[in-house]
């Protein structure tokens, strides 16, 4: 019966030696144009060193399976979404970001991060970081489950991996930004040169949530950088054909609110009346410029027809002037000026005429 078992075992022994001889154990796989290929050593379930790796879309490499593994880490744009709605936001990812504004009102900020993979260490980030939350080497990048069950109730996955790192970093380093703006300025993103009622008193400086993204992603960024070790992550204006530059992760914010609704709706209350106010002052405006309007043009009409009346005067004058001396000159050739002067009016003594030559008939 010892003889039996031995031969046996030696024969499927000698059996798995000639299909590994065959290469049955071997198996093609394909890198994709948006992934890019980590091999790494394989034993007793355990990842080892990482032997070599593959940019997107290189040729079909042949790996060992039964001792190596191959994973494939996805290049394009990545995101991970803080928000209340949870159809929209990661699942597991917090709903909101709590901080406190300037004056210790406490609000609440719905953000995004959009990233990328760098593609330098790339590889480097799942032998220090991704592996534990593997399995097997797939960390369901493209399948992360459901808000209330990330991964699919997997113990460990991408979907995991975000929220104990970045949902973590937004939490330590976006209160610190925030802190900066009362809550008004921060729930309306009024102009950064606006002051404290939202009135811009200079030029345009932009949008307030503008300057709190670029902020918030350069110290989100050096924050993951220094709890992970590295810069893993850029953001998604990384150019892979200028693999050495790394911008800084990008933050997009989506929405920012007092956590008491009351203020909330309070603040909504005030600037609406505030628009009424605002609207009839303006109407009012209205009314008093067409008055002056009204006012300059009868002021207008009053001086022209003064003018009108001095000029007529005046001509009337001048006239005068003229018939003054034009009779002083009639009567020093002795001419009888009110009868020329009829005459030439057309109201003559009798139809005759007077010779101003002669001074007679």
């Amino acid at each position: 019966m010892k003889h039996k078992f031995r031969n046996t075992l030696i024969a499927i022994t000698a059996g798995s030696l000639f299909l590994a001889a065959c290469g049955l154990d071997e198996e093609s796989k394909p890198i994709p144009t948006d992934s890019k290929g980590c091999l790494f050593e394989y034993k007793d379930d355990q990842f080892g060193k990482l032997k070599d790796s593959f940019e997107p879309g290189s040729d079909t490499i042949t790996i060992n399976t039964t001792k190596e593994r191959l994973v494939l880490i996805p290049t394009s744009n990545r995101f991970y979404m803080v928000n209340r709605d949870r159809t929209l936001s990661d699942p597991g990812a917090p709903s909101f970001i709590g901080a406190n504004d300037k004056n210790h009102v406490p609000v609440e900020t719905e953000l995004q991060v959009r990233f990328v993979f760098n593609r330098n260490n790339i590889c480097e980030w799942f032998a220090q970081h991704g592996k534990r939350n593997s399995n097997n080497g797939d960390l369901l990048f493209n399948a992360p489950g459901q808000d209330g069950t990330p991964c699919g109730n997997q113990n460990r996955c991408w979907a995991k991996w975000l929220n104990e790192n970045m949902g973590i970093s937004l939490q330590r380093t976006v209160p610190s930004v925030i802190s900066n703006y009362n809550w008004q300025r921060l729930k309306e993103n009024w102009d950064v040169n606006a002051n404290d009622s939202g009135d811009i008193t200079g030029e345009s400086g932009g949008s307030t949530w503008a300057k709190i993204e670029q902020n918030i992603g350069k110290i989100f960024t050096d924050d993951m950088n220094s709890q992970l070790g590295s810069q893993f992550f850029c953001g998604t204006n990384y150019d892979p054909t200028k693999p050495d530059v790394c911008p800084q992760m990008q933050i997009q914010i989506i929405r920012i609110s007092p956590a008491d609704p009351a203020l909330s709706n309070a603040a909504s209350e005030t600037a609406s009346a505030q628009a009424d106010a605002d609207q009839a002052k303006l109407r009012a405006q209205i009314e008093q410029d067409k008055l002056k309007a009204e006012q300059v043009n009868q002021a207008v009409q009053l001086e022209a027809k003064r003018n009108q009346a001095e000029k007529a005067a005046l001509d009337a004058q001048i006239k005068n002037a003229q018939e003054i001396d034009l009779c002083k000159q009639l009567a020093a050739i002795n001419v009888n000026c009110a009868e020329y002067l009829a005459a030439k009016n057309g109201v003559g003594s009798g139809g005759t005429s007077i010779n101003v030559n002669g001074g007679k008939p």
